[in-house]
């Protein structure tokens, strides 16, 4: 699936965008890294294993890889592991058409809810997700994070 919005186009990714999903999520989350004290666990995602099961979507313009979305249609839901903008596309609406991508998946899926969680500490993010109309369902520590778990209800 690709959607185009302006000169703005989501993506599959593939093996040749590796390295820039790796250098996006290293700029994205390293100012994380003191605030909780250890690396986010999306700072070491494996991503040749997602590109292989197609859960990751590139957002490019132009050349220019802006940012990503790991998303999966899981048992009940879209589940949004890790979204990244690039810190120089950060506030351009990225992060939303990446969203608004997720969301359009769990309604071809057939999905009532997209899922999602962030860590406790990632305060900007928690902020964002609520804004947008996710609620929060759970907080727990898991894998050594201390995790808040989101959902948003998604219109037929």
């Amino acid at each position: 699936m690709a959607l185009s919005i302006g000169d703005s186009k989501i993506v599959a990714a593939t093996e040749t965008h590796i390295a820039t999903l790796k250098d996006i999520t290293e700029a994205t989350y390293a100012p994380y890294v003191r605030r909780i004290g250890k690396r986010p666990a999306p700072m070491d995602a494996a991503f040749p294993q997602h590109i292989s099961r197609q859960d990751v979507y590139v957002s490019v313009l132009g050349d220019v890889v802006e940012g990503f979305i790991i998303t999966f249609a899981r048992h009940d839901d879209q589940f949004i592991e890790n979204i990244a903008v690039r810190p120089q596309s950060q506030g351009a609406g990225v992060g939303k058409r990446l969203m608004e991508f997720a969301m359009s998946l769990a309604r071809q899926n057939g999905k009532r809810y997209v899922r999602l969680y962030t860590n406790e500490k990632m305060t900007e993010s928690l902020t964002v997700y609520l804004k947008i109309g996710f609620i929060e369902t759970e907080r727990r520590l898991e894998d050594g994070f201390q995790r808040v778990f989101m959902e948003m209800r998604i219109a037929s």
